[in-house]
């Protein structure tokens, strides 16, 4: 139960599930509102557990970066992680960016919604 061992175990922050709940209010006011796209792009070691929070969205994809998201898939929310939210901001529009988020104690993510025009 060291601080420093990398694979202690940390309970889900408040903060994710408040993270949760915004992307769920967000899917209620989007036009595609189910079928919107939901792209989880961070580490999976940090992450998890947002693909089991967010089970019930239908179009609910995860990569490892923002870089790894084809460029077919066409999010209208992002979650990235906070070290790739400049590419993030790139392919959303800085503009979309809502928050950050901790999901546990040392991982933060950033959420955006809405894709930007192109």
């Amino acid at each position: 139960a060291d601080v420093r061992n990398p694979y202690v175990y940390a309970h889900t922050g408040n903060d994710c599930l408040l993270l949760v709940e915004k992307v769920r209010s967000l899917l209620l006011v989007l036009p595609e509102k189910d079928d919107a796209m939901v792209a989880i792009a961070a580490p999976s070691s940090d992450y998890w557990p947002l693909p089991w929070y967010l089970r019930k969205c239908r179009n609910l994809g995860c990569w490892n970066s923002v870089a790894e998201i084809p460029p077919e898939v066409k999010p209208q929310i992002l979650i990235s992680a906070a070290a790739d939210g400049e590419r993030a901001a790139a392919l959303m529009g800085s503009d979309a960016e809502i928050g950050f988020f901790g999901v546990r104690p040392g991982v933060l993510v950033q959420l955006f919604a809405v894709r930007k025009e192109k």
